[in-house]
């Protein structure tokens, strides 16, 4: 088979570029997040495969990662990363500015393997 979609170096076989990946989302722009446990971080790819850079690190802080994320999109060029180890939402941008953490209202959210967010006002 042909790949769709080659991301990172090809042609170097011993190159590592993802730890533990535990979730993927293509975004209708054709750019692809990747959500890495073992770097713990979201790992952004444009439409072509090259990267875009990393969002989050290992940690308990804001715009950190503590252990099995896991993604779902948000809009056409944003992702919501589910945290269950610190039971918390954030938000990461393909391009431009970060997004701050959903509210602590995001506590009563019901997350479903379909990609899915339900708050209690409804859906995102």
């Amino acid at each position: 088979p042909t790949p769709v979609l080659a991301v990172g170096d090809t042609e170097d076989s011993d190159s590592a570029m993802f730890g533990k990946v535990s979730d993927v989302r293509l975004l209708p722009t054709g750019a692809l997040a990747v959500a890495d446990a073992g770097a713990s971080a979201v790992l952004l790819f444009d439409s072509t495969g090259a990267p875009l850079g990393k969002r989050g690190r290992k940690g308990r802080g804001p715009g950190e990662f503590a252990g099995q994320i896991s993604l779902a999109r948000l809009s056409d060029d944003a992702v919501a990363v589910w945290d269950p180890s610190q039971s918390r939402w954030s938000a990461v941008r393909v391009g431009g500015a970060e997004i701050p953490l959903l509210p602590d209202s995001a506590g009563d959210a019901a997350w479903t393997h379909a990609g899915v967010i339900v708050l209690g006002e409804g859906l995102i």
